[in-house]
């Protein structure tokens, strides 16, 4: 069993995530989406409770 266990965790990346997560599951628990989406209306492909634009980083 223990073989087994490092093999899995061998195969396995880990990246730290913090609190991001936690932040979108409760976001998904409340609905946030959806109410954006029915306050916004929109004729985007994606709708506006999906989309979420990043910020650019300054060059250099």
């Amino acid at each position: 069993m223990d073989s087994d266990i490092r093999a899995l965790l061998e195969g396995m990346s880990m990246s730290q995530a913090g609190h991001l997560p936690a932040v979108a599951a409760f976001l998904r628990r409340i609905d946030l989406a959806g109410a954006v989406n029915a306050a916004v209306p929109s004729e985007m492909e994606v709708d506006i409770g999906t989309y979420m634009p990043q910020k650019k980083s300054p060059p250099g």
